[in-house]
């Protein structure tokens, strides 16, 4: 029951997701991504501290000054800015696809930084997960689109925030962990107004749009955050992949886009190759488990 449960959750986060990153699309096509970083961290910083009042947890510790939390801040803090800006400037669905690959990229960079045993078969489900990216992207066509490099660089920024969280941030709360992150974000919002950004005061819509991105963006964190609890993580990954049918659904429902061929061909190979990363980890979990159990007979 309990993976029964974090595998809803799960799904109902992702799609919480999904419809926070078609608001940020529809937003910023009046709003600057300078503001609206700015007012998502602030907004995620006061939610945060409200909750961490109510549970009796400071958000003030000197963990944040770890060289891991710190990376990991930045990590949170690039991540969050490259994917805004991707998203004003490219299709949802085609920022989505290349979203998927995050699994993967966290495969690979805890087989090169933190020494964990990766096999042949999930280095090549890795490249093969590489090539649908790579097929998104089309980077020697003519129709290849250079902004679409945000999206990659999020995915970057976003696997140093994971790998890093494992490294030095095990043993802090969530929530500070949460909070800290959206505070990076609300500093990269402030260094992008300080670089000319234009500065203006929501309208009626607006408001709305802002009050619906910040109410997603915390209760789809919050679903997620207790589906791992409650569940085996190998049991729920792969949900996350419900994501992409969510964001290609509603960016087809409300902003018009047409995903081509190739966009659902490479993000096909993304989701697959990461879905067999998935199974082929979870079986090995299982052999290693049964040798425990062997060897202590």
């Amino acid at each position: 029951m309990g993976n029964l449960r974090g595998a809803v959750l799960m799904v109902i986060a992702m799609g919480g997701f999904a419809i926070e990153d078609v608001l940020l699309k529809q937003l910023s096509q009046t709003m600057s991504v300078g503001q609206m970083l700015v007012l998502m961290g602030l907004s995620g910083v006061a939610c945060y501290a409200l909750i961490g009042r109510i549970q009796g947890i400071g958000l003030i510790d000197r963990a944040f000054l770890r060289p891991a939390v710190l990376a990991r801040n930045t990590g949170e803090m690039l991540g969050t800015l490259c994917l805004v800006t991707a998203l004003s400037l490219t299709p949802v669905s085609v920022v989505s696809s290349i979203q998927q690959s995050l699994p993967l990229t966290i495969t690979l960079g805890a087989a090169l930084f933190l020494g964990e045993r990766v096999g042949w078969r999930r280095w090549c489900a890795i490249g093969a997960g590489m090539g649908g990216v790579l097929l998104i992207l089309r980077p020697f066509g003519g129709d290849s689109d250079p902004n679409l490099l945000w999206a990659v660089a999020s995915v970057a920024a976003m696997t140093l925030r994971d790998l890093t969280s494992r490294r030095g941030g095990a043993d802090v709360p969530t929530l500070r962990l949460s909070a800290w992150g959206f505070g990076a974000v609300a500093v990269a919002g402030f260094i992008l107004l300080a670089t000319g950004q234009p500065l203006k005061w929501p309208d009626g819509p607006e408001t709305v749009l802002l009050a619906a991105i910040m109410v997603l963006g915390t209760s789809s964190y919050f679903a997620m955050t207790q589906a791992t609890q409650i569940a085996a993580i190998s049991s729920i990954a792969p949900f996350r992949y419900s994501r992409i049918i969510f964001a290609i659904t509603l960016s087809m429902l409300f902003l018009g886009e047409r995903p081509d061929l190739a966009t659902f061909v490479g993000a096909s190979v993304v989701v697959g190759a990461g879905l067999y990363t998935f199974a082929r980890e979870r079986r090995l979990q299982r052999q290693a488990a049964r040798a425990r159990i062997v060897a202590s007979r």
